[in-house]
């Protein structure tokens, strides 16, 4: 089994049904969620948006690759009715992003996929609530 860490992310609706209804979909088509941590709100990052979000990090165990965990994870944010993908480094609000910060302490890069997700994932304000625990910082 693979140890993956996902952060799930939200901003329009009911944020925190939006995150049960994506751990939820997250058991049933990647695999066993071990930990997650509290969940934090935060502003927007990369654009300007009127809706804080709520982000909560989660540890899976999958058997599942790098790129299937991907087009899984695709799957639940299009059936939860995200719209929009980020592209070229624009985002927009979203019902549900999901993102893999985390695979087995590996370096990935596909053009599809980077992991770590993030360059300087430290950076981020909600880095130390979330994920230190997680990646036993």
């Amino acid at each position: 089994m693979h140890r993956v860490i996902l952060l799930l992310g939200t901003n329009l609706g009911d944020k925190k049904k939006n995150l049960i209804e994506a751990k939820k979909l997250i058991k049933r088509q990647i695999g066993i969620i071990d930990e997650n941590s509290e969940q934090v709100e935060s502003e927007a990052i990369g654009f300007v948006s009127q809706h804080t979000f709520i982000n909560e990090a989660i540890v899976v165990y999958t058997k599942l690759s790098p790129l299937k965990i991907l087009k899984k994870i695709k799957e639940i944010e299009r059936n939860m009715g995200r719209i929009n993908e980020s592209i070229n480094n624009i985002y927009t609000d979203r019902i549900i992003d999901i993102d893999v910060i985390y695979y087995n302490k590996i370096i990935f890069k596909s053009n599809k996929l980077q992991i770590p997700h993030y360059k300087n994932i430290h950076e981020r304000l909600f880095f130390n609530t979330l994920l230190k625990k997680l990646y036993n910082y």
